[in-house]
């Protein structure tokens, strides 16, 4: 009799050998080596963008204030016609004077000043907008320079956070921004720009080609836009409004007489007793 019955196909063995899913493993870590850097290209330039447009919202800011407070814009604390200063750092200042660390701001015992009154009168009401999103802690900015530094325990800004010195007799609980102001007029202090530029007390007065406000001039590691440990721009709302990234080797260059990166990473043009270099580089900075 003919067997009409079909024969069944016989079935593999499910699953991966281990060879297959070493091949898969390194297909992935191939794959992850080859994008890693491309999303940390990509990360990085978002949030040079987002700090760009931190600064354009400063530059119609400005013209707004000018334009409710007939004509002034908000006084600098830096004016290189009075050197010596306290340091370029005092432009990063948002309220004048000390109060307890992780305390809410009093506006009457520190009142505010600087670009800190765009703030104050409601013109730009976001405290993030006052910092860059590239600061952090890597950086050594995570008191001084990254707005997570300046809360309340319960998540308020703006809140006086201590300096970079942390212990001591030092401490000294500001508020601060990640954005220097120093809004210039075109007119010299001196002979040459490196004498520092006389600072605009109305927006009439602000030389359209020259900084109202920029990223932190304080030290050569804390440059937030960099590939890797190199610096790459330093981010600028210039007195016509625009802001771009200044990218010109003057601004980034590492030499003494500017970042003072050769004498170990210190003294900064944006520390205490440094006018000098703060306003070279603020010279440098061309848009």
């Amino acid at each position: 009799m003919r067997n009409t019955c079909a024969m069944l196909p016989r079935h593999r063995r499910a699953g991966f050998t281990l060879i297959e899913l070493l091949v898969v493993i390194a297909i992935i870590a191939i794959l992850a080596a080859l994008l890693l850097p491309v999303l940390n290209k990509a990360k990085a330039r978002a949030k040079r963008t987002t700090c760009l447009n931190n600064l354009k919202q400063f530059g119609v800011a400005m013209f707004v204030y000018a334009g409710d407070y007939g004509d002034r814009i908000p006084g600098a604390e830096y004016d290189p016609q009075n050197l010596p200063t306290k340091g370029g750092y005092i432009t990063f200042l948002l309220y004048h004077g000390n109060g307890v660390t992780a305390m809410p701001v009093n506006p009457i015992a520190t009142p505010p000043t600087n670009h800190g009154l765009l703030f104050t009168t409601g013109i730009m009401p976001n405290g993030r907008s006052f910092y860059c999103p590239s600061m952090n802690t890597q950086m050594g900015a995570e008191v001084q320079f990254v707005y997570e530094g300046y809360l309340t325990a319960g998540g308020q800004w703006p809140a006086y956070s201590p300096a970079f010195n942390t212990a001591g007799t030092t401490i000294s609980p500001r508020i601060r921004s990640s954005y220097g102001y120093y809004p210039q007029s075109s007119k010299l202090v001196g002979a040459d720009p490196a004498s520092g530029y006389v600072v605009a007390k109305t927006s009439a007065q602000i030389g359209p080609s020259r900084p109202m406000l920029s990223d932190v001039i304080y030290e050569w590691t804390q440059i937030p836009h960099r590939t890797g440990d190199t610096p790459t721009a330093i981010n600028v709302v210039w007195g016509d409004g625009h802001a771009s990234a200044c990218t010109g080797p003057a601004a980034l260059n590492p030499d003494p007489d500017f970042w003072n990166a050769d004498a170990g990473l210190g003294a900064g043009p944006g520390e205490p007793g440094n006018d000098q270099m703060f306003l070279n580089v603020m010279a440098a900075l061309q848009p």
